[in-house]
C-alpha cells in the first residue's frame, strides 16, 4: 500500500480507507486509489 500512497501523495490510512470503501474518503480520492490499484494489479 505504501507504493500507492507515495504515487498518489496520500497517507497509508487514506489508501486503506479507500480500498475498504470507507465513508470518510472523498469519492474522487477513492476513484484515484482504485484506478491505480487496478493498474498495479493490487
Amino acid at each position: 500500500m505504501a507504493d500507492l500512497a507515495c504515487e498518489l501523495g496520500v497517507s497509508l490510512t487514506t489508501i486503506s480507507r479507500a480500498l475498504s470503501n470507507h465513508h470518510s474518503v472523498e469519492t474522487s480520492t477513492k476513484q484515484r486509489v482504485l484506478e491505480l490499484a487496478k493498474k498495479l494489479k493490487y
